[in-house]
C-alpha cells in the first residue's frame, strides 16, 4: 500500500476488514513503530444500509469495478492473470478520456428525479488537434522508438493575438 498510495491520502472503503488500521501507527516486522499508511481512513457499512455518510462513500471504487466487469464481458472476453495490470491500465485510461459536459436529470427506480453528471468521451481527433496546435512553427520528426522529436528551437504560437516566439532550449533539440 505504501508504494501506491500517497501518505496524505484520504481513503474511503466499505466495511471490509482488509483496510483496517490504515490511518493508525503500527509495528513493523522488526518491532519498530511504522507511521500510518494514509492520513485518513473512513468507512461506510453496507450491511447496515449505509452507503454515503457526508463525503464518505465507496462509489468510485465500485463504479470502477463495474467498468472492469463490463469491459471483460463486452471487450476483453478473457483476462489473463499475467496481463491483468494492463487491462486495469486501459480501463483507467478510458475513464480518464472523458469530460463532464453538464448535468442531466435522471429518474431513479423509485421515481425520484436526481441530477447526475453527463459524461462524454474526448474524441481522439480533438486530442490530436489540441496537441498539434502547440506544434505550429516547429519541426517534428518521428524517432525509431515511435516518439516525436522537436527539431527547431523556436516555436511560433499562432493562437495568440500576436505571434509569440518561445524559447525551447530545455527541450531535446536537433538543429539543422
Amino acid at each position: 500500500m505504501r508504494q501506491i498510495v500517497e501518505p496524505d491520502a484520504h481513503v474511503m472503503t466499505d466495511g471490509g476488514t482488509s483496510f483496517v488500521g490504515l490511518a493508525e501507527e503500527s509495528k513493523g516486522a522488526d518491532g519498530k513503530p511504522c507511521p500510518p499508511v494514509v492520513a485518513a481512513h473512513d468507512t461506510v457499512t453496507h450491511k447496515q444500509k449505509e452507503f454515503v455518510r457526508g463525503i464518505v462513500h465507496a462509489n468510485t471504487a465500485e463504479a470502477f469495478n463495474d467498468r472492469i466487469r463490463r469491459a471483460v464481458v463486452g471487450v476483453f472476453h478473457h483476462v489473463s492473470p499475467k496481463h491483468v495490470e494492463s487491462y486495469f491500465d486501459e480501463a483507467a485510461f478510458r475513464a480518464s478520456q472523458r469530460v463532464c459536459i453538464g448535468y442531466a436529470n435522471r429518474r431513479t427506480r423509485k421515481g425520484k428525479i436526481v441530477s447526475r453528471p453527463d459524461w462524454r468521451r474526448v474524441h481522439p481527433s480533438s486530442q490530436m488537434a489540441n496537441l498539434m496546435a502547440g506544434a505550429v512553427g516547429r519541426q517534428l520528426r518521428s524517432t525509431p522508438e515511435g516518439g516525436l522529436r522537436v527539431l527547431s528551437r523556436i516555436g511560433i504560437v499562432s493562437r495568440a493575438p500576436k505571434s509569440v516566439t518561445m524559447d525551447l532550449s530545455d527541450v531535446d533539440v536537433i538543429n539543422f
